[in-house]
This record gives C-alpha cells, structure tokens and sequence, in this order.
C-alpha cells in the first residue's frame, strides 16, 4: 500500500508499507512535533515514536603535512579534550644520518604550558622477516620498530591509532612497513601499548630518534563526541 501526497503545483512524495511485517504485526509510527534541526536524523524508542536525534560522533582531519627536514619532530596540538581515538598515517619516512633512528610517537597535555611526555610508557614492538624475528620494549614512547632498524635508505610508512581507554588512560596499536627498494623483501613491523598521562591529552609529537627527518609526510585524524 501506498501513501501518495501530491505537490502544490507538481510532483508528490510516495511513502509505501512493506509487503510485510515482522510477525504480520500491525506496525504504528508517531512524528515527531517538528521538523528538527539541521543535520539531525530520525529515531525510534523502539516502541513506534520517532524523534529527532543529533549525531554525537564526529571526525575531524588535520592537514597532511610534508615534515621538515631540518627537525626531528612535529607535533599536533589543540587536539579536543572529548577526542577518544586518533589515526595517524606516516607515509615513506626516513632519517638523514645514520644515527637517525626509527620515528616514534609521544603524547602531551596542557600543563606547565604544554608538555610532552617523556616517561611512562609500556611499549612493544616485534617483527618477522623472512626467519628472522625480533622483539623490543620502551618505556619513554610508543615505538614502531625494534631498536636495530632505521639508518638512511630505510623508508617507513606506518598506520596507528590511539584509543583513549578509561580516564587518561590510552592505548596503543600500530602497522610499519620498511621499503628499501625492489630488491628487498619489505618488512612488517607491530607495535602495541598504553600510558596513563594522567591528565587531559591535547597533543601527538611524531618524534625521530637521533637525527632530522630526509622525507615523508603524515597526517592525523580523531574522532570526538559532540
């Protein structure tokens, strides 16, 4: 069956029944009292009355940034308080020196006018190339990668996410893949983790070991309830 409502001057708008209901059940929908907000949508109680409801989840991406070549490191801020997951991509990083190590990740908060936080952390990282494994551990960044890899040459791009867990409590979990050319197997990195800040994060700082960056870019992504 269906509900047909013809335009003012032309056109109409058809709203149809399905053949049929769930248990051949006689189904009753109340409208809401009016035409809501913009960008609202419409709910149900699940007892047949609809509302007009606000989506509370909402995505907000930082600009891609080619990062600088005469720095170690590149930090994120402003980062909202309601923020409960950040993605972050890095694409085709590598260090200038050999002494250039592995890029990390480091959070920070507001306090003392912006601080970054160097101790703390409960970080792992492992590998498998071919037979050969590896495992590391940190405890002043969220490592990628164990400790033997990154020299020049080394190019790096990396998939992570923070999930804020309980209070400011957040964890880690991340994706490395080296690439050195066609004439190397690519290798697979993981990495995994947590801290407690113990205050609000407001910042992420990609932090270079040992030396400047010679390339890549990286961007940042968070999800935040509104």
């Amino acid at each position: 069956m269906t509900l047909k409502l013809n335009g003012s001057t032309s056109g109409s708008v058809s709203i149809d029944a399905p053949a049929s209901t769930a248990g051949g059940a006689d189904v009753a929908l109340t409208l809401p009292v009016n035409d809501g907000d913009a960008n609202q949508f419409l709910q149900t109680n699940g007892s047949g009355v609809l509302s007009w409801a606000s989506v509370n989840v909402k995505r907000t991406t930082a600009s891609q940034v080619n990062l600088p070549t005469d720095a170690g490191l590149y930090t994120w801020t402003g980062i909202p308080a309601n923020a409960f997951q950040i993605d972050i991509f890095l694409g085709r990083i590598s260090g200038n020196t050999a002494s250039a190590k592995h890029p990390t990740f480091r959070l920070g908060h507001a306090g003392s006018g912006g601080t970054v936080v160097t101790s703390g952390y409960k970080s792992v990282t492992a590998y498998v190339e071919d037979s050969y494994q590896n495992s590391d551990a940190y405890t002043d960044y969220f490592g990628l990668m164990p400790s033997n890899y990154g020299e020049p040459a080394q190019i790096f791009s990396t998939s992570a996410t923070l999930y804020r867990s309980y209070g400011d409590i957040w964890t880690f979990r991340s994706m490395t893949c080296r690439d050195e050319g066609s004439n190397i197997l690519p290798t697979s990195f993981w990495g995994n983790g947590f801290i407690d800040l113990g205050a609000t994060l407001d910042r992420v700082q990609l932090y270079l070991t040992g030396g400047n960056f010679d390339m890549g870019v990286a961007g940042l992504s968070y999800l935040e309830t509104v």
